[in-house]
């Protein structure tokens, strides 16, 4: 693990006293001992919320030792669509007022969310439905969003909440308003390093700091460019693993049985997404997958000696790329820009993630594959590999840009928050009219590869000396991790305290960040 007391900076704000900490299924034991850790330290007083009626019984009966001073169901969006709604005027009315305090709107909100912004999800309209999304409708979006307004506004003056832990975007954006700091719990993408970011769009003023102090030549070599990305490589193998026919008669047979004892048991997330889209989409999964290691697909060895610029799909409904790229989430469209701009005898490589697969629209693939300087590579394909090999890689948000990135490629970004987004080799699209302009430098001949490598490898080092170790932690297995992982996360946590006194809650992470619609 990364000994990071050389590095911290004096925390001269004030240690936090009331501590909004939103809990996550996937963290549900490392944030408990997160909050223990701070209340140890500091006598915080955290006040716990979760969404479902399931989380409630799991955090009050772990709350043995009181850690959590307040434990709150907090789902005021759903919530909401049980009202009676007030008159059409006054719902507009206090809509727009929050708004402009805000400084974005409920739709921009809406589009990280996959129930109320599930019509965001252009690359993903066959993933499952839900009860949610089908029962919201114009007025009931604004009504439910004055009431998550109301609500957090209200839970952060009552309780005086001067730090909020969280992983979204309504309450970052809420917080933010209100002048409180906000920080998110994210990895790294490099081993199972994890960091807190100061946004919702996972940004870091610290990881930058610590790149601009950094020697370039001390970042030489120092970090192992090719180490895996734990969780990306446990997945991958998970679902490659699962992909065969007995697996899917398996898959159906579970989803169907558990669902039914959800039922009984009167859980929340039973009511959620329709059983029968879920057992459809396991069998398009099944059918796409094989289509993804068919005739229609190529073998990243036939791109060899080849100029080609590569692009991975990413997931959708996923906050990924909704809630980080709010401004371009466009995947098809980036695609036809890029086919429609790139230089002649440049071939663009695509590549399906497995998690998106099964939830595309119909003839998704058969229109990407209609442009003919594009190429679906098969499935079995390792995206790292396609990076190394590429000339340029193209991304909207994602794990491929930063593994180009590190690796001193010509980055094409059309998300505008990602965090390597300050580097000189990283090209932020923030209009299509400036693609062909960009590609062009990605391709300029006396492109200087060499500096591109020091900077990326300057930046992992940055990247790991402003994070933490989460040890053999997976959603998988939420229990593998020590206490020196906590103790190094909430060091983490006040190390980017520490790092914004003296700046604005939102200042830019990057040297070269694009603004946002704030």
């Amino acid at each position: 693990m990364t000994e990071l007391s050389a590095i911290q900076p004096v925390l001269s704000s004030p240690a936090p006293r009331n501590v909004a900490l939103v809990l996550r299924s996937d963290l549900s034991h490392f944030l408990l001992d997160v909050a223990r850790e701070l209340r140890r330290r500091f006598g915080a007083t955290i006040h716990g919320y979760c969404a479902l009626k399931e989380q409630l019984r799991f955090y009050r009966e772990a709350n043995v030792d009181g850690v959590l001073s307040t434990i709150t169901s907090a789902n005021p969006l759903v919530d909401a669509l049980g009202d009676d709604l007030p008159p059409p005027e006054d719902i507009v009315a206090e809509a727009r007022q929050n708004e402009d305090a805000l400084g974005v709107t409920y739709h921009w909100l809406a589009v990280g969310n996959r129930h109320f912004g599930r019509g965001y999800a252009l690359a993903g309209s066959r993933h499952p439905g839900s009860r949610i999304a089908d029962s919201v409708t114009g007025d009931k979006l604004l009504h439910a969003y004055n009431r998550l307004v109301a609500f957090w506004r209200r839970e952060l003056g009552e309780k005086k909440i001067d730090l909020v832990l969280a992983n979204g975007n309504e309450i970052a954006v809420i917080a933010r308003s209100l002048g409180i700091p906000y920080r998110g719990l994210f990895g790294s993408r490099h081993k199972n390093f994890h960091y807190w970011g100061d946004d919702e769009y996972r940004g870091s003023r610290r990881v930058w700091q610590r790149y601009r102090e950094l020697d370039a030549s001390r970042a030489e070599g120092e970090e192992d460019l090719l180490a895996p990305y734990l969780l990306a490589q446990v997945n991958h193998a998970r679902t490659r693993k699962i992909m065969t026919f007995p697996n899917l008669v398996r898959q159906v047979a579970t989803r169907t049985v558990q669902r039914a004892y959800w039922r009984v048991r009167g859980y929340d997330k039973a009511k959620v997404h329709y059983l029968g889209d879920e057992l459809r989409l396991y069998s398009r999964r099944y059918a796409d997958w094989r289509r993804l290691q068919g005739r229609q697909t190529v073998p990243l060895s036939a791109l060899a000696g080849r100029s080609y610029v590569f692009y991975a799909l990413q997931t959708e409904p996923e906050t990924q790329i909704h809630q980080t790229s709010p401004e371009h989430f466009f995947q098809l469209e980036a695609i036809a820009s890029l086919s429609r701009d790139l230089p002649a005898g440049v071939t663009l490589a695509v590549k399906e993630t497995p998690y998106g697969i099964g939830r595309r629209p119909p003839h998704f693939y058969d229109q990407i594959a209609s442009f003919k300087n594009v190429v679906m590579l098969n499935i079995d394909e390792s995206g790292f590999a396609a990076v190394q090999g590429a000339r340029a890689v193209a991304v909207i948000v994602g794990t491929t840009g930063h593994e180009a990135a590190v690796l001193g490629k010509p980055v094409i970004s059309f998300g505008r928050h990602n965090l390597y987004c300050g580097l000189p080799h990283v090209f932020t699209v923030t209009d299509q009219a400036e693609l062909r302009g960009l590609l062009r430098r990605a391709f300029d001949p006396h492109f200087d590869a060499e500096a591109a490598k020091r900077a990326g490898r300057r930046f992992l080092r940055a990247i790991v000396e402003t994070s933490f170790d989460m040890e053999d932690y997976t959603y998988h297995d939420k229990t593998a991790y020590t206490p020196r992982a906590v103790e190094a996360c909430v060091e983490n946590l006040l190390g980017t305290l520490g790092a914004a006194a003296g700046e604005t809650e939102s200042g830019a992470a990057a040297p070269a960040r694009v603004a946002s619609f704030r």
